[in-house]
C-alpha cells in the first residue's frame, strides 16, 4: 500500500511542479479579439460621385463583413509595468503597441476597396466620355450602328477599358504626378480610340479636335477634383491614399476639442498620408478609451501577479511536502491541507473568471465606434493560470481516490503499531 501511495505522490508532485513552472513561463495574459469591419460602411470614406453610385463595393469584393483579428501577449514584466493602470504605460504596452497590427491589417481591405472605387470612377469617366464622342461621330457619318455595336467591333470592350483605367490610375498614383502628366498620358489613350474607332468605318472624326480633346480632359480634372485629388498648384495626390485621407480628416473631425494638444490633430511635413492615418486611428482609440478601462487593466495586472506570488507557493509547498512524505519510511501520505483548496478555488476563479469578464462584461465599456464602420468587437483574455486551474481540477479525483489509499494505509499502520 505504501508503494501504492509512493506513485501516486509522484504524480502529485509532477502536477505540483508542473502547475508551479507553468505560472510563470507561460505568458502571463494573452489577448485575442475579433473586429468586424463594415464594407458597404467603410466605402463611404471613398467619396461618392454620379460613377460611383451604382457600385456596390460590398459585391465588388465578395463579402459584407471584414474580419479582422489580433492576438497579442504579456509576460511577467510587461505586465508589472501596468499595476496601478497608468494611462500613458497601458497605451504603450498595450493600446498602440497591438493596434498597430489591427492597422496594418486594414491595410489590405482599405487599398482594395479604394482600388476599386477610383478604377470605377476612372473607368466609367472615360468609357462614358469616348462612348459620347463616339455616337456623335456615328451620327455625323449615318451609321445604323450604335456606338456600342461600333466599339465592340473595333475591341474597346470591358477588357479594353480596364486596361485603360489602370494605364490612367498609374499615371495619376505616381511620385510627382501633375494634372498635365496625367492629361498625356490621356491624349495618349484618346487617340488611340479615335484610331480604333475609325477602323470600322462607321464613324466621322473630322469634328474630333484638339477643342474636343480638351473638353474630355476638363471633364476628368472635375471627376478628380471632386474627388479632392487636384493641390492649388496642379500636383496631385496619391490616388492610393484617398481613403486613408478621409479616414484621418473623419477622425480629425472626430477628435477636435477632444485632446489637449490640437497640433497632434494635424500631419507632420515628414509623414505619408497612411503613417498620418494610422496615427490618427491610435489617436481615436486612446483618446476615446473610458478610464475604467484603464483601472481594470490596473486591477488584472495587479491580481495576475499577486496571484501567481500565492499561487506558486501553494503548489511548491505541495510538492516540498510530497517530497519530504515520499522518502519517509513510516508514514509515507501527503496531504492537501483546507489552503490548498482555498486558494485553489480562488485560482479556478481568477483563470477563468477574467475570460468571463473580458468575454461578456468588457465589451460594455469598449468606446464608442458612431461614425466609424466597425460593426463587433469580440474580445477574449486568458492567463497563466488557466492550465494550472485545470490542473487543480484534475486534483480534486485524485485527492479523493489518494484519501482511500491514505486511509487504508493509515489502518494498516495503526494495526502493526499494536
Amino acid at each position: 500500500m505504501k508503494i501504492t501511495l509512493r506513485i501516486f505522490n509522484v504524480l502529485i508532485m509532477v502536477l505540483s511542479l508542473a502547475a508551479a513552472v507553468l505560472l510563470f513561463a507561460l505568458p502571463t495574459l494573452t489577448f485575442k479579439s475579433k473586429i468586424a469591419v463594415d464594407v458597404k460602411s467603410f466605402s463611404k470614406f471613398v467619396p461618392e460621385t454620379k460613377f460611383t453610385s451604382d457600385y456596390d463595393m460590398a459585391e465588388l469584393l465578395g463579402t459584407d463583413t471584414i474580419n479582422l483579428g489580433i492576438n497579442f501577449q504579456l509576460n511577467v514584466a510587461q505586465t508589472n509595468k501596468i499595476i496601478g493602470g497608468h494611462k500613458e504605460i497601458v497605451n504603450d504596452e498595450i493600446i498602440i503597441k497591438n493596434s498597430s497590427e489591427i492597422i496594418d491589417t486594414l491595410h489590405e481591405p482599405v487599398n482594395l476597396i479604394t482600388d476599386f472605387a477610383i478604377h470605377s470612377v476612372i473607368k466609367s469617366t472615360i468609357k462614358d466620355e469616348i462612348t459620347r464622342q463616339v455616337e456623335s461621330a456615328r451620327v455625323k457619318f449615318g451609321a445604323a450602328s450604335t456606338a456600342e455595336e461600333i466599339m465592340r467591333e473595333v475591341g474597346m470592350n470591358d477588357e479594353y477599358f480596364t486596361n485603360f483605367s489602370y494605364n490612367l490610375y498609374d499615371a495619376a498614383n505616381s511620385k510627382g504626378a501633375t494634372l498635365n502628366s496625367v492629361n498625356e498620358v490621356l491624349y495618349t489613350q484618346i487617340d488611340d480610340a479615335v484610331a480604333r474607332s475609325e477602323q470600322s468605318g462607321l464613324v466621322d472624326n473630322s469634328g474630333f479636335t484638339e477643342e474636343t480633346k480638351g473638353d474630355i480632359l476638363n471633364n476628368l480634372g472635375g471627376v478628380l477634383n471632386d474627388l479632392q485629388l487636384v493641390n492649388s498648384d496642379g500636383s496631385l495626390k496619391p490616388i492610393s491614399g484617398i481613403s486613408y485621407m478621409y479616414i484621418s480628416n473623419h477622425v480629425k473631425n472626430q477628435l477636435t476639442g477632444k485632446v489637449a494638444d490640437e497640433s497632434l490633430l494635424e500631419q507632420r511635413a515628414d509623414e505619408s498620408i497612411v503613417d498620418y492615418s494610422d496615427r490618427m486611428l491610435e489617436l481615436y482609440v486612446v483618446t476615446q478609451m473610458p478610464d475604467v478601462f484603464y483601472t481594470v487593466v490596473g486591477y488584472v495586472a495587479l491580481a495576475l501577479l499577486v496571484g501567481n506570488i500565492i499561487f506558486g507557493c501553494i503548489w511548491i509547498a505541495l510538492f516540498v511536502i510530497t517530497l519530504v512524505r515520499t522518502i519517509s519510511k513510516n508514514k509515507p501520505w501527503t496531504f492537501f491541507g483546507p489552503w490548498f483548496w482555498i486558494l485553489g478555488s480562488l485560482q479556478l476563479v481568477l483563470g477563468f473568471g477574467i475570460t468571463i469578464l473580458t468575454k461578456f462584461i468588457m465589451p460594455n465599456f469598449m468606446p464608442s465606434m458612431e461614425g466609424m464602420p466597425v460593426t463587433a468587437f469580440l474580445m477574449s483574455i486568458r492567463t497563466s493560470v488557466v492550465i494550472p486551474s485545470i490542473l487543480f481540477l484534475i486534483c480534486i479525483p485524485l485527492a479523493i481516490v489518494y484519501s482511500v489509499f491514505r486511509g487504508e494505509a493509515k489502518l494498516r499502520s495503526q494495526e502493526s503499531a499494536r
